[in-house]
């Protein structure tokens, strides 16, 4: 094996880490391939303002129109107000961890890799799979939103619109989970098959029969069944908040372990780690008080679909965890022995060879601009 190349400039060998380059130059080829090698695999296609469309599309969904409706109703606007802003500083803590691991190490199903390389393959086994149930439950989430007939017709069409955007956006985010799951041996092996375009076809077949759930609607009250997605995504969507700040704080403790100055990273986030643990404290209470509603002692509160959905994959979790912690007998990760140079050296020589693709017309040149 040929001696390791020097380390980027933004990072360095002090903890003494040394990369399997044949492992690193194999997880690149099959997360970022340009779709020249024999295997087919995904491609690195998408443009700055494409990322930015599918962020808008992800966060504009049924919930900015319908959910939030309740809310209003049970609280009013001052403290809907309030809670909004409260949550965007959480929101923004689990940001600012995710930006700076990504940012060093720009790898696909990113915080899903982070929390088995970091932390422990378990806990990635876990963290992956319940990403991928969020994601997934959110494509029959967005499809309730034309049943819902008290709206007008001429709101009931931007929802629609809305409803298509977030959908399109969550099909994209859980099939490329479920495909980084398959790359890490997460997930069966046939999932990484990817047709000469670079879709990861079987992922996103998987996915799509997800959205055949919509149909609970037909047995049960649609606004019933949104709930209980809604409720079924708000607790995976606040473990996985969880995940990235527990990733966050073993990727930082490694860094000091291994004498790697945060300075020379790509992106330095503000108040760490305390926003990392601000973050963690906030969300972990938030998972377990997301339904709580179930248990006022009045009547007509208590149901077991409500209760199932709120707190199914809080317990789902941990039976993840530790399942695939029983079978492959893996360890958390100690700081010292975090390898934070792997995937690193690859990544860098593939964007100094990167040769972005100028607009075609005067069309695409202004949707750069106002996205890029």
């Amino acid at each position: 094996m040929a001696a390791p190349a020097e380390p980027p400039a933004y990072g360095n060998d002090k903890g003494g880490i040394t990369a399997d380059r044949t492992e690193s130059v194999e997880g690149i080829r099959i997360s970022m391939s340009s779709g020249d090698s024999k295997r087919n695999t995904t491609h690195r296609q998408l443009k700055a303002r494409h990322i930015q469309l599918i962020g808008i599309g992800g966060t504009i969904g049924t919930v900015l129109y319908v959910q939030i409706g309740k809310g209003l109703l049970n609280g009013g606007p001052g403290s809907l107000f309030i809670a909004f802003s409260f949550w965007c500083t959480v929101v923004l803590a689990v940001t600012l961890c995710m930006a700076e691991m990504v940012t060093y190490l720009p790898v696909s199903s990113p915080f899903i890799r982070f929390a088995g390389r970091y932390v422990d393959e378990a806990f990635g086994f876990a963290t992956g799979w319940n990403f991928f149930v969020f994601e997934a439950a959110l494509v029959p989430f967005e499809a309730f939103a034309a049943e819902i007939d008290v709206l007008p017709h001429i709101v009931n069409a931007a929802v629609l619109t809305a409803a298509f955007s977030a959908g399109n956006s969550y099909v994209y985010c859980a099939s490329r989970s479920l495909y980084g799951l398959a790359l890490e041996g997460k997930a069966p092996r046939f999932l990484t098959r990817c047709t000469k375009a670079g879709v990861p076809v079987f992922c996103v077949g998987f996915v799509l029969l997800f959205a055949l759930l919509s149909f609970l609607q037909l047995s049960s009250n649609s606004a019933v069944v949104l709930n209980w997605f809604v409720s079924l995504v708000t607790a995976s969507q606040l473990i996985n908040f969880c995940a990235v700040c527990v990733s966050y704080l073993c990727f930082y403790r490694a860094l000091k372990a291994q004498g790697i100055s945060r300075d020379s990273l790509p992106y330095k986030a503000w108040f760490m780690p305390y926003a990392a643990w601000y973050a963690l404290v906030w969300t972990f209470v938030m998972a377990f008080v997301g339904g709580y509603t179930v248990f006022l002692p009045l009547p007509g509160y208590w149901n077991v679909p409500d209760f199932l959905f709120s707190y199914a994959m809080i317990f789902v979790y941990p039976v993840l965890y530790f399942g695939y912690k029983f079978v492959r007998k893996t360890k958390i990760r100690k700081p010292e022995e975090v390898d934070l140079l792997k995937d690193v050296a690859e990544i860098e020589e593939y964007q100094n060879n990167y040769i972005p693709t100028p607009p075609r017309n005067g069309f695409e040149k202004i949707l750069n601009t106002l996205f890029s």
